[in-house]
């Protein structure tokens, strides 16, 4: 299950401890979204769908780039890549 957390730090770690005392595992997904850039042609087939605008293009060189700090995992990126440039990695 993937989840998005906010709210007061204090609050999210002390909920985040109590998970794990119960046996739940916790992984911060946000660096866990790869974007090969050897398979991306560029297409920009997912840039639309983002909504967090983690993938973006220059359009004078219409070249996709990927700023993972952006990216809320949310899974759209990988279904419209027609060359599996994008993957979560758990």
């Amino acid at each position: 299950m993937v989840i998005e957390l906010s709210g007061q730090n204090e609050r999210l770690n002390n909920g985040i401890e109590y998970l794990k005392g119960l046996g739940v595992a916790i992984q911060s997904l946000a660096q866990d979204v790869k974007w090969d850039e050897q398979k991306c042609i560029h297409c920009t087939a997912c840039i639309s769908l983002c909504p967090s605008h983690a993938l973006s293009v220059d359009r004078s060189q219409m070249l996709v780039s990927f700023n993972p700090d952006r990216c809320i995992v949310c899974g759209l990126c990988l279904k419209a890549c027609p060359y599996h440039a994008i993957e979560i990695q758990f």
